[in-house]
């Protein structure tokens, strides 16, 4: 499972806490994740190997938020990377959607939320309920 998300730690704000929770979630029931974000300068080493930090850039204006250089976000979402997912979770609607999209058509990988904008997080419920098809919800969550 790879997420593929223009934020992270230390960036605080719903898409990194969201994403956070989601692998939290996931690796409780034995679901393996991998996070595709970009590096901040200010960040310490991940203590998580499956988090890959790609170059990146300042926003103007924007602080908290990173641009993933696109030579080095390319190379990182490569072959050897989809030998590694089997499904794509795009979790924003910048760059990374773009390079994620492209990274799972390419990959014939499937993804989530290739053709949908950001919205509210209730919004989701529709592109997700499948996944928690035979789940006891009140075990795992």
């Amino acid at each position: 499972f790879l997420f593929v998300s223009d934020v992270s730690v230390p960036g605080d704000n719903g898409v990194r806490t969201s994403t956070q929770t989601s692998r939290s979630d996931l690796a409780r029931i034995g679901v393996n994740t991998t996070l595709v974000a970009p590096a901040y300068p200010s960040a310490s080493e991940d203590a998580d190997a499956n988090i890959i930090r790609v170059p990146s850039g300042r926003v103007p204006m924007d602080p908290e938020d990173r641009r993933f250089s696109t030579a080095a976000l390319r190379r990182v979402l490569d072959r050897s990377l989809a030998r590694r997912v089997d499904l794509v979770h795009i979790h924003t609607p910048f760059l990374a959607h773009y390079a994620g999209v492209r990274f799972a058509r390419e990959a014939r990988l499937p993804s989530l939320f290739k053709n949908t904008p950001t919205q509210m997080f209730n919004g989701y419920a529709d592109q997700v309920a499948s996944l928690y098809t035979g789940m006891d919800l009140r075990k795992n969550f």
